[in-house]
């Protein structure tokens, strides 16, 4: 707009402030002489003698996806009877002409499925008009969260991955999350209802399988706001799953909530053990007994992110004792032996023993297909896993193999989590990096390119992006130094320059992280080191405790026979 006026950024302000100003200033005809000259008088206007059924529906729109409500939700209300003045597909399609023909929503028919959408200004100016009633905001928010609540089907509290529940927060999980921020807005917020905290509680496991991590703390912090209110006890169960998974969720995030992840861990794993602990083992049912293992099994989860591979081997030697016990046959509990053998390849290849790790992670797929299924973030998270282990079992041929898993692994998350999730973001760089090391420069350059365009769209934590800075400079270098030996001297110059410029800022922040999370991080000052160790071992580490030497430099005593090391870590 700025370059099609053709006015400088000074006349261009003036310009947009006058125009600000032109309802004030325009003389009042009969029309508008009833009332204020304001935007609120001009949606006032709009509102005002709408039929009882279009503001009803207007009022649950407000606190839905402006962009997108499916028509379905709409349609199981009627048939749920949870509206007071629409009581058939009829009324509904009234309403919806009503509201066109004030162009207060719009409706888009254009594909199988149906949706309503409504303006962000339309919207705000609702909630606003709402806020006057205390009583009749909430009254509206807990109708919308009736309405949007029907069309989800309740989580396993196991927290397994169940396949056939996850399409319906896919699809519907957006409009719990914008009630969640549209509760809160304006002042005073809403009063919420414990129902609530369950389905944030829920929601916070699809972010997880979404790779939605920044989303998840938002919401679970919300729930446990909630329950704060309410002086839940630190033992409720509610609250142990809030703690749980703010745990997992914390660990994708990398060094800078490493400590609050294993925090996190430890409050679950204390908070089950004196809630549903306190009950004799003989009175608990299987179901429970999983549960109170999975925060067992957690801590071990924890444990990996430092590399201390003798505590995750510990503690998994623990758990696979009580799978056996529970049942000997491993696809009868697919997911928690998942865990085991996921666990344990890591655990395997950090004691050199490649081929044990390899034969863990793909009986880890295997079980993880059982339990999942192919498209399920948990099974291609598996898959980008052993793609990672079998890079470190070295060879050419096991490093091509290992870049088309990821690159199969990208599209799969491409197609089921978009383009702005944490884990596509780390599949473009993981492929960017390989196809370096592979000699096939452009793909490398396209998809660290690609990843660092996306991530300016999304929620992608410091950690994993200085990463994907780094090998993206790591290209640049290679493309100049290629052009160069071409006689290309100016297309070497600029990529030499632009890859020193971004190598001195992950230089910066490699400095920063080494001040504030040392602990964590090598002793030498090797950059990629550093950096593998700053991400989530779930992101890829191409160095540290899972690299191979060529001696047996075996660490772990015991690795696979499931007997336990002598040193166990106390969880305080």
């Amino acid at each position: 707009m700025l370059a099609q006026s053709q006015m400088s950024l000074a006349e261009f302000f003036d310009s947009i402030k006058h125009k600000a100003t032109l309802w004030e200033r325009a003389p009042k005809v009969q029309e508008t002489q009833a009332y204020e000259r304001s935007l609120r008088s001009v949606f006032n206007k709009a509102f005002e003698d709408l039929t009882p059924a279009a503001r009803e529906l207007l009022n649950i729109l407000a606190f839905c996806d402006p962009d997108s409500v499916p028509e379905d939700i709409m349609a199981k209300a009627i048939e749920d009877n949870r509206f007071k003045c629409i009581h058939s597909k009829n009324d509904l399609l009234d309403c919806y002409f009503e509201l066109r023909s004030r162009q207060l929503i719009r409706r888009d028919t254009s594909s199988e499925d149906s949706y309503i959408s409504i303006h962000r200004v339309v919207q705000w100016n609702v909630l606003l008009d709402l806020s006057v009633d205390h009583n009749k905001r909430s009254e509206c928010f807990n109708q919308a969260f009736d309405i949007v609540r029907a069309m989800l089907p309740k989580v396993d509290p196991k927290v397994v991955p169940e396949p056939h529940i996850w399409p319906p927060y896919a699809r519907h999980g957006r409009q719990i999350l914008e009630l969640r921020s549209h509760c809160l807005w304006p002042e005073p917020p809403i009063e919420l209802p414990l129902s609530f905290a369950y389905i944030l509680s829920e929601m916070g496991t699809y972010m997880w399988f979404s790779g939605k991590f920044s989303e998840g703390k938002e919401v679970l912090g919300t729930a446990e706001k909630i329950l704060d209110d309410r002086n839940a006890k630190w033992n409720d169960e509610l609250r142990t799953h809030i703690y749980a998974m703010l745990g997992i969720i914390t660990s994708f995030g990398g060094v800078s909530d490493r400590q609050r992840s294993m925090e996190l861990r430890k409050l679950a794993y204390q908070s089950r053990k004196q809630g549903l602990g306190r009950k004799a083992e003989s009175d608990r049912t299987r179901d429970e007994d999983i549960m109170m293992w999975a925060m067992h099994s957690d801590m071990a989860f924890g444990f990996i992110q430092e590399e201390d591979f003798e505590s995750t081997a510990t503690f998994m030697g623990d758990c696979w004792e009580q799978y056996q016990k529970w049942d000997s046959d491993e696809m009868a509990i697919p997911f928690e032996y998942s865990k085991y053998y996921q666990l344990m390849a890591f655990c395997h290849m950090a004691g050199q023993q490649p081929v044990e790790a390899m034969r863990s992670i793909t009986r880890c797929h295997e079980l993880m297909q059982k339990a999942a299924g192919n498209d399920h973030s948990m099974a291609q998270l598996i898959k980008f896993c052993h793609a990672n282990l079998l890079w470190h079992t070295k060879g050419k041929e096991a490093r091509q193999q290992a870049l088309r898993i990821n690159r199969a692994v990208l599209e799969f998350r491409r197609r089921l989590l978009g383009e702005f999730s944490h884990f596509t973001l780390e599949s473009y760089s993981t492929c960017g990096k390989l196809c370096l090391e592979a000699g096939e420069i452009e793909e490398a350059r396209q998809y660290l390119s690609t990843c660092l365009q996306r991530r300016k769209r999304a929620a992608w934590n410091e950690e994993g992006v200085v990463r994907a800075q780094f090998r993206y400079a790591n290209v640049l270098r290679t493309l100049a130094a290629n052009s160069r030996a071409k006689g290309d001297e100016k297309s070497a110059e600029a990529d030499a320059q632009e890859a020193e410029k971004i190598a001195t800022k992950v230089t910066q922040v490699i400095q920063r992280y080494r001040k504030e999370y040392g602990k964590y991080l090598p002793q030498n000052e090797d950059e990629e080191q550093n950096l593998d160790q700053m991400v989530s071992v779930w992101s890829g580490r191409f160095t540290g405790g899972l690299k191979q030497s060529d001696l047996d430099l075996s660490i772990l005593e015991g690795v696979g026979s499931h007997s336990n090391p002598a040193k166990r870590r106390r969880i305080e």
